[in-house]
């Protein structure tokens, strides 16, 4: 073994131990009575509970609630976990910072790899880290946007960071949002595929996405672009343009009449309630509201009936918010994290990795916790839901050749993608690097490069493997999963 292959052996030692010691992070864990989970941090004042989602407060009662499991928010556990790691030596700092990195906890990772390092500027991997991170920091050069302007043929504003650029049909404010959600990953990325050690370049320009206001226009370009079977998706990366094109998925005509639908019913009850004002306490009289049964009441159980329908209302506004924005989120992560393999060198040409790959590595990054970004650490409920919906587990022989890719998306193969990547890297890290190593570095000859590689990674016989996945996966639990009431375990 060459001294550089005994070094990155040495150096990977730690790091797998922290991959495979891996468990989903999660948050606070909210069980409605009426239905629907969520991960979000709360407030309680007396039998007031106060649910904060990014888009803005919701107000319940106890009783909307099977239950609720506390404590289970990483911004809270971090600053006990960084104050015991600074307490520490460089190596504490290191874990820690790497616990952070991995839920979503962008920022507070970094600065902790910084303080690892200026505790012992040689320690291995944090030195390639921090190195990483300045060169991260420098601006790339702005592209020529001139011809891919002439190719939208319609008005986008730019935004962009030192490493991105957006063009965007949105508010200034949900363009910075994106942008920050971006930073975060192309920081993760860059931190991930380093510490197992792969040497990434980082390109001289930066990085272009499009953000499209409406699907339909989105949806009209990719028809020309890409054709019919794209229109199946949300977003996709050219490889040609080696530009990111996204839908607002929040804009679906269904969505958008769900949403007003929902608000036009809080307003109606919010001018219900002001009706009241003027009506005797002691009086009863005939109490409706659209799409509730008329019901004889007096004033106090109107006002109950009213706050019973809004608190119903909201949780529905809730979970729906909820959902639109981790779509919406989610795809431009995911195009991104393709962008990301192809700018950085992890794979030097696009063909070198297979499309499951691809597709896996960049589902990887699909977990959000309540409305924001969540790490490599969480579990994507969405993916999950679709890996326990396979009518039949393929063979890796299936996935490894491409079967079911390259004709836009369709779920069943994805799921087995995102599965099968999950497991190698958190079960076998040491194997997802020998594989990603032979793809990056083909066999002259090869006749078919992906399958060669993996056979040169994990055997020909690779039933073991396969059995190893399956019973990893019935394993796999999500945070809301994992410490559901009885009644709403799946």
């Amino acid at each position: 073994m060459s001294r550089r292959h005994a070094n990155r052996a040495g150096i990977l030692t730690l790091v797998f131990e922290l991959l495979v010691a891996i468990a989903p992070a999660s948050a606070d864990l909210l069980y409605f009575t009426e239905g629907g989970e969520v991960q979000l941090p709360i407030e309680i004042d007396g039998e007031i509970i106060r649910v904060r989602s990014p888009d803005g407060s919701y107000t319940f009662r106890p009783d909307d609630f099977q239950a609720i499991v506390p404590g289970h928010w990483p911004e809270h556990d971090w600053p006990l976990r960084r104050d015991q790691a600074n307490a520490g030596d460089a190596s504490d700092q290191f874990r820690a910072a790497w616990w952070a990195i991995e839920r979503g906890l962008t920022s507070e990772g970094v600065a902790m790899l910084r303080a690892s390092h200026r505790s012992a500027p040689t320690l291995e991997p944090v030195a390639r880290l921090v190195s990483i991170l300045d060169r991260l920091e420098q601006p790339a050069q702005a592209p020529d946007l001139t011809a891919l302007r002439r190719l939208l043929r319609s008005e986008f504003k730019v935004a962009e960071t030192p490493r991105l650029i957006l063009l965007h049909q949105h508010e200034d404010s949900d363009a910075t949002a994106r942008l920050a959600l971006l930073d975060q990953i192309v920081t993760t990325f860059y931190l991930t595929f380093t510490t197992l050690g792969f040497d990434l370049r980082l390109p001289s320009e930066k990085l272009v996405a499009v953000w499209f206001a409406e699907e339909s226009d989105y949806l009209a370009f990719v028809r020309k672009e890409a054709g019919e079977a794209f229109l199946t998706t949300r977003g996709y990366y050219h490889p040609t343009r080696r530009v990111v094109f996204v839908a607002d998925s929040r804009n679906q005509p269904e969505d958008k009449r769900l949403t007003t639908g929902l608000r036009h019913r809080l307003d109606e009850l919010d001018q219900a309630e002001r009706s009241l004002a003027n009506v005797s306490p002691s009086a009863r009289f005939r109490f409706s509201l659209s799409g509730d049964r008329p019901r004889t009441l007096n004033r106090q159980g109107a006002e109950l009936r009213i706050d019973a329908l809004r608190r119903d209302t909201q949780r529905t506004l809730l979970l729906h918010d909820l959902e639109q924005r981790r779509s919406d989120q989610a795809a431009a992560v995911h195009e991104l994290v393709h962008q990301l393999v192809i700018a950085s060198g992890l794979s030097p040409q696009y063909d070198q990795f297979p499309i499951w790959l691809h597709e896996g590595i960049a589902m990887q990054f699909e977990a959000f916790r309540g409305g924001q970004w969540a790490g490599l650490a969480d579990i994507p409920g969405h993916r999950i839901e679709q890996w326990r919906r396979l009518r039949s587990i393929p063979s890796l022989e299936a996935i490894v050749r491409d079967e079911g890719f390259g004709q836009g998306y369709a779920p069943a193969p994805y799921a087995a993608a995102w599965a099968l990547v999950l497991h190698l890297r958190t079960k076998d890290p040491e194997g997802f690097v020998a594989f990603l190593d032979q793809l990056r570095n083909p066999r002259s000859g090869s006749t078919n490069h992906g399958v060669a590689a993996f056979q040169a990674a994990f055997g020909k016989q690779t039933e073991g493997l396969r059995r190893e996945w399956i019973e990893h996966l019935l394993t796999v639990r999500t945070a809301i999963e994992a410490n559901a009431p009885p009644r709403s375990r799946k």
